[in-house]
């Protein structure tokens, strides 16, 4: 009986899981568009592979991003990583893993998210499963926050590093509090830890 409602927890967490990346592969593809459809013709103008290039300021950002490789803060107050990116074993089910495209933090109830560096808002949506996610443009570089209960800023919005993006789920039935955290550059996902302080 145990087994059983492993598996089904397992195949609905994959489920949202790849629902979320397609949902946000989608608009970093659409974002990316903007920005290369943004620079054409423009003076300084940088192409970032992929068939995609960004205005100076954007590719500014970009560039101070990747300097702060390993600086960055983290995406709640205090915290830990309770999966990390990449295959994760599922406790309980021997052989069975679930594929991260992020890193899932553990965080005090109440505990709020913030932006790790500055940049502009790209979208701000509701995932069946993932709750509200924020999608933070920097350049060609984006952040994901989701699992967020309710959001404080709005697509469009500029934000500054650690400035509140929202209020991070609790589970109702432990209380325990789970950000889901996600970057990317252009369309590939990255391991957000090494970018982390």
């Amino acid at each position: 009986k145990k087994e059983g409602q492993i598996a089904t927890g397992i195949k609905k967490k994959k489920q949202e899981l790849a629902k979320l990346e397609k949902q946000i592969a989608a608009i970093i593809k659409e974002e990316l568009r903007k920005q290369r459809e943004a620079s054409a013709g423009k003076t300084g103008a940088k192409d970032v592979g992929g068939g995609y290039s960004l205005t100076p300021e954007a590719a500014a950002l970009a560039k101070d991003l990747a300097a702060n490789r390993g600086k960055l803060p983290w995406p709640v107050e205090r915290g830990v990583i309770t999966q990390s990116f990449g295959d994760n074993e599922v406790p309980g089910a021997a052989g069975v893993t679930i594929k991260n495209p992020g890193v899932d933090i553990g965080t005090p109830a109440k505990s709020t998210a913030r932006a790790v560096f500055q940049g502009e808002v790209a979208s701000v949506v509701s995932v069946p499963g993932a709750g509200k996610v924020v999608l933070i443009r920097h350049g060609n570089y984006f952040t994901v926050y989701s699992n967020l209960a309710e959001v404080f800023v709005a697509k469009g919005s500029k934000v500054d590093t650690k400035e509140t993006l929202g209020r991070v789920m609790e589970d109702p039935e432990t209380g325990a509090a789970t950000l889901h955290f996600e970057l990317w550059m252009n369309t590939q996902n990255q391991d957000p830890r090494p970018w982390l302080n």
